[in-house]
């Protein structure tokens, strides 16, 4: 972890917008503090819908972002908070819609 932490900014936050769904975001983000003060620093809102678009179908989508408005979260604040939720959330999705 000493040499990914060695990274430029600017790099790490590119990492973290490629994460190939959102429980991998969830775990580079408390896998250190540094990751996750450029997470809540840098783009959260533009980091969380990359990882969103990339990872889940396109209902999944529109229920979490349906979740966040009614919740009221300006700019996705309480970030970690969310998320734990969504990975939660979108387990539990993902298994309804491969069902039917």
């Amino acid at each position: 972890m000493d040499h990914l932490h060695r990274l430029p900014t600017e790099i790490l936050l590119q990492i973290l917008q490629n994460c190939p769904d959102l429980s991998a975001l969830f775990s580079l983000i408390n896998t250190s503090r540094r990751l996750s003060s450029i997470f809540e620093i840098h783009a959260p809102a533009k980091t969380f819908e990359l990882v969103l678009e990339a990872s889940a179908p396109y209902p999944v989508q529109r229920l979490m972002r349906m979740i966040i408005h009614i919740r009221g979260f300006r700019c996705y604040e309480g970030f970690s908070t969310l998320l734990t939720e969504f990975t939660s959330l979108h387990i539990y999705v993902w298994i309804a819609v491969w069902r039917a």
